[in-house]
């Protein structure tokens, strides 16, 4: 007989009447044909760690070996490797990428010493990145640098066709390899003699002239920036008026009798008196132009002096005489009345 529990809700039937084997095919089951769990189990699986992705940023350029593209091909790399470290985790990687760019003059054949030293019976042994580094600056660093970017700071003029702020920025670029503070009276020196004269003699007109070099570069920002777009709108809207064509009036020139009359033959004819060696005046052969016996010379006339002026004459032509030849000039004119 079942046992019977009592409750608020009547009695129970005891578990013990409803426990009956399971089915070994579905253990959820009752073999009964009672209540069936309708719960399921998912199986359990580990999902494999991302891979890394590499940031497609502007690889550096080549490098070739020339010292004064050292320091940009270092600051490439080096901001690649940073934002890829991920991938490039150790020396070995970082060792290799930078090698990669250096396949062109005295770069490659840096590069193939220093794989022959790092070779080794195992592979090559590119350890040692910090190390790695100060080889690579020992060989291609300019050799004075802050005095190469001090020569090209003094030099450097703005353009015509160069916007301000890419005159700027190669200037805080060329101020930084030379080791001039901003601060510094000479910083502002150079870079206001860098302005053309127009833009300095603004800035120098101004209410309250500009004393910081940040000051220097805000206002010469705004001054060169209003200039371009004043151009660009007078640009737009030309307004120029058709200049008058100008007559130009010379007056003709006597001919000299002593020229050779050339230009009153065509050009056949002189061309024949050429080949045959003919005189241009009488087309005779045996003599030129300036030399023939028919040519009409003009007389020589010497120039009339006046009185003050043959006075003079004859001071500067005695002034060169002895005094005994002077006395002696002298006598004779005075004997010969003058």
């Amino acid at each position: 007989m079942a046992t019977v529990l009592g409750g608020p809700l009547g009695p129970v039937p005891s578990t013990s009447d409803h426990e009956m084997p399971l089915d070994p095919s579905n253990p959820f089951a009752s073999t009964a044909g009672g209540p069936t769990d309708d719960r399921t189990f998912a199986p359990t699986f580990t999902m494999p760690a991302a891979k890394p992705t590499e940031l497609k940023i502007n690889p550096p350029k080549p490098f070739s070996g020339k010292r004064n593209e050292f320091d940009k091909f270092i600051q490439d790399v080096t901001l690649y490797l940073e934002l890829n470290d991920e991938i490039y985790n150790d020396d070995k990687k970082k060792i290799a990428y930078t090698l990669s760019f250096m396949n062109e003059g005295d770069a490659a054949s840096w590069k193939g010493q220093y794989l022959t030293e790092a070779r080794t019976p195992r592979g090559l042994n590119l350890t040692g990145w910090p190390k790695f580094l100060t080889d690579l600056e020992a060989a291609f660093r300019p050799y004075d640098a802050p005095g190469d970017a001090l020569e090209q700071l003094t030099s450097l003029k703005m353009g015509t066709n160069t916007s301000i702020e890419d005159h700027i920025a190669k200037y805080k670029i060329l101020l930084t390899k030379a080791g001039i503070s901003k601060a510094s009276p000479a910083a502002i020196d150079y870079f206001r003699r860098s302005l053309n004269v127009p833009l300095q003699r603004q800035l120098l007109n101004l209410a309250t002239p500009p004393t910081t070099m940040d000051e220097w570069f805000e206002w010469a920002s705004q001054l060169d920036n209003n200039y371009r777009k004043m151009i660009r709108i007078i640009g737009g809207k030309p307004n120029r008026k058709e200049e008058p064509k100008r007559h130009w009036h010379f007056q003709r020139k006597e001919r000299d009798p002593n020229a050779m009359d050339v230009d009153a033959m065509t050009t056949e004819k002189r061309d024949e008196a050429m080949r045959k060696g003919l005189c241009f005046g009488c087309g005779k052969p045996g003599h030129l132009n300036r030399d023939c016996p028919n040519r009409k010379k003009t007389p020589y006339q010497p120039k009339k002096l006046n009185g003050k002026e043959l006075y003079a004459h004859i001071r500067s032509l005695t002034k060169e005489l002895t005094e005994s030849d002077r006395d002696e000039f002298y006598k004779e004119a005075e004997s010969e009345g003058f």
